[in-house]
């Protein structure tokens, strides 16, 4: 048998797999996303979307902000304020589902990764100081940023992490 031949066809063959990997794995990440309409702003890290025409609530995935009623009311406030503005002004805002993660929480909300304009809101709430990096059960698809984010904030000690 001519080696070199052989050699030639499992380079081929393995080109075609990582091709059709990479086309999958990027069909099936696009393939989550839907665009939606804002209903109604909660607090720093849940809000209500129009998803197919149904009002529905949504938890951010991997962050927690602040309450906006307790001992954390201000920054609660804030953090939703930063959130209702971000989303008010949005041209475009886009759910993502995580694979790795449910579909809804213990309240019955669904888990999204939400994206406004092109920039995942949930790195730029905590990236600015108004939420956390919580509630990480698995390999997430964005976690780097957030924990990039969050390490971020407090080095320049941002909102939650001023003090």
């Amino acid at each position: 048998m001519n080696y070199n031949k052989f050699f030639k066809i499992a380079i081929y063959i393995f080109l075609i797999a990582i091709f059709t990997f990479f086309i999958f794995f990027t069909y099936n990440i696009e393939e989550n996303k839907e665009t939606v309409k804002l209903s109604s702003c909660i607090d720093g890290d849940t809000a209500r979307f129009y998803i197919n025409g149904i009002d529905k609530k949504v938890r951010f995935i991997g962050i927690n902000a602040p309450e906006i009623e307790g001992n954390e009311m201000e920054l609660g406030l804030k953090s939703k304020d930063f959130v209702c503005d971000y989303l008010k002004n949005a041209k475009e805002i886009t759910l993502q589902h995580d694979p790795k993660s449910d579909n809804e929480d213990k309240y019955g909300r669904l888990l999204y990764w939400i994206f406004v304009d092109g920039k995942l809101l949930e790195e730029e709430i905590v990236k600015n100081g108004y939420a956390r990096v919580s509630y990480i059960y698995d390999d997430y698809l964005y976690v780097d940023e957030l924990f990039n984010a969050q390490d971020y904030a407090k080095n320049q000690k941002i909102g939650i992490w001023s003090k």
